[in-house]
């Protein structure tokens, strides 16, 4: 997982999945859910090759997962 991290703001800009990386061309939405007691952070992106995903921080853990993709 690529981040850059500025002031407040916390930007994905690459992730891994599998063997292959895959570049964010766009944030569309982010919004937090708690998990018990967690706060998590979900990214909804588009990358440069036009797939959809949902990316989620866990705010404890301090780790990214691929939390969800969206297929047409």
């Amino acid at each position: 997982m690529a981040v850059i991290y500025k002031q407040r703001e916390v930007k994905p800009v690459a992730f891994r999945w599998g063997n292959k990386k895959y570049f964010i061309d766009k944030v569309n939405l982010v919004h937090t859910r708690y998990e018990g007691a967690v706060k998590c952070y979900f990214y909804s992106i588009s990358t440069k090759n036009g797939g959809e995903y949902q990316l989620k921080y866990n705010n404890d853990s301090m780790k990214w997962t691929l939390d969800q993709l969206y297929l047409e």
